[in-house]
Order: C-alpha cells, then sequence, then structure tokens
C-alpha cells in the first residue's frame, strides 16, 4: 500500500473531516456515461492495484464476511477509474474496513445515487460517516433518512475525482460524530473489482461520475424529517460519537448492514 501525490510524499487525499470542502463540480456528460478518465478537473491517476494473487482476494472475502456468489476480479494494471467488467464495481480494501460491506446496504445505494458517485469514488472516512448514520438510525428507532442525512452531512470534493463526507453543526447542536484523523494515501493502492449475482447488482453508478450542483444543496427539513434529526441527536447524547469505537461489527449487525455472515 504504497502511494504518494505530485507533490508530496507525505500529501494524504482523505484529510477527509479535516479539510475546507471544494466546490462540487458541474455535471459532465462525458464523466456520467463513461468517457476519457483523464478529466480536465483532476490530476490523472493510474495507480495499478498492489492486489496481485487471488488468494488475495479470497482472504479479504472472508475477512469482511462478502457473502457467495460475489466474484472478486483482480484490477490487474487496471486503474480503479477505469471502466469496471460488466456487473462489477470497484472496491478499496479500507472502505470495507471503514464500514461498507455487501450486499450494500439500500441505503448506502441511495446516498450514492443521489449524489451520481460510484462505491470506489468514496474515500474511507466518508464510509465511516455512512455507515455510523445508519447504525444511529437503527438505535434511535428511525429509518435511515436522505434528506436528514443531507441536514447532518455535505459532500465535498477530494483530489482524483475521489469524495469524503464532512459532518454540518446541524441547527447548532453540534456534529453527530466526532472528527475524524485523515488517514494514510496508500490506502488507495489496495482496490480490486467485485462482481455481484444480481440481475439488477447496484443502486448506483459503477463507473467513477460527478455530482450535479443540486444534489449538494442544503435540504429544508419537513415536520417529521425535524423530528427524525431530533431523534438522532438524543440517541447521539451530549457528545459527538467516536465512531473508531462505534463501527464494530455487533453494530453493523445490528443495523443490517452486514446482513449474511457467508464465507467466499
Amino acid at each position: 500500500m504504497a502511494s504518494s501525490s505530485p507533490t508530496s510524499s507525505s500529501w494524504s487525499p482523505e484529510n477527509d473531516l479535516l479539510t475546507k470542502p471544494t466546490r462540487v463540480q458541474a455535471p459532465s456528460k462525458i464523466a456520467r456515461d463513461g468517457g476519457d478518465e483523464d478529466d480536465d478537473d483532476v490530476s490523472p491517476w493510474r495507480d495499478a492495484s498492489r492486489l496481485r494473487s487471488v488468494e488475495a482476494l479470497r482472504a479479504i472475502c472472508r475477512k469482511y464476511s462478502i457473502p457467495d456468489g460475489f466474484t472478486p476480479l483482480l484490477a490487474g494494471d487496471r486503474s480503479a477509474r477505469a471502466l469496471p467488467p460488466p456487473g462489477s464495481v470497484c472496491v478499496f480494501v479500507d472502505a470495507l474496513e471503514a464500514g461498507m460491506r455487501l450486499p450494500l446496504h439500500s441505503f448506502f445505494g441511495a446516498v450514492l445515487d443521489h449524489f451520481g458517485i460510484a462505491p470506489g469514488q468514496l474515500a474511507p472516512n466518508g464510509w465511516r460517516a455512512l455507515a455510523g448514520f445508519v447504525v444511529l438510525s437503527h438505535f434511535a428507532g428511525a429509518p435511515p433518512s436522505l434528506p436528514v442525512f443531507r441536514h447532518f452531512f455535505t459532500l465535498f470534493l477530494l483530489p482524483h475525482r475521489l469524495y469524503s463526507l464532512r459532518g454540518k453543526d446541524a441547527a447548532s447542536a453540534g456534529p453527530l460524530f466526532r472528527q475524524l484523523k485523515g488517514t494514510d494515501a496508500r490506502w488507495r493502492k489496495e482496490f480490486f473489482f467485485l462482481s455481484s449475482p444480481a440481475a439488477s447488482p447496484w443502486q448506483c453508478l459503477v463507473q467513477w461520475g460527478r455530482p450535479f450542483k443540486s444534489a449538494t444543496s442544503d435540504p429544508s427539513l419537513t415536520g417529521p424529517g425535524k423530528a427524525v434529526a431530533a431523534s438522532l441527536l438524543r440517541a447521539r447524547g451530549g457528545s459527538p460519537i467516536d465512531l473508531t469505537a462505534y463501527l464494530r461489527d455487533s453494530n453493523l449487525a445490528a443495523a443490517k448492514i452486514i446482513v449474511a455472515l457467508n464465507f467466499f
């Protein structure tokens, strides 16, 4: 897992909740429909994956309880941003460690689809925020709500057309989760493609895209939405939640993010 940026060997694309958000780019038909990956708004990224053996993929599937039927595919020299093999998406190992699980929770798919990004575009700390929101919603006794999620979080752009999520101080009540530390850029070096057994496997883009600006506007919560937001703050308690302790497997299973324990 070794990587460096064009400008600094210590630079990390995932300072995430610590970094000032970058304005989301305008929609691009090329980006959403599968054009050249070297867009004018991002620097080229052609890093190959360090994962080079089927045995390594099998070990990853066992560790993260990826159900039978999903087929892991070595990336070879294919870029993470390249058009994925039919029926598959790019998966970063650190995203699985952060809370992404297969099959994708329906709310994960809804959020990715709303923003118009593929699973591989959401950086690990973004997955932590997303998984934490689903777990907190479960313990608050409320189904996860997209408008409420957007009330508490904003999407922001990282280099290489990656994105993450920043917690907001919603309604002056403070963020739901404690600020996360940035992660080492080397996470970008371990990825593979995963094919789903379902006829319509993914509820979101499979090739990397760019969000429409309208998808990132602040939502106006209705009365029921305000009630759900208040229930999440009550479940959070008096201070932001530490996601490093909160996202244990038992909580992921309780929130049905982990829905099967079949091993590859």
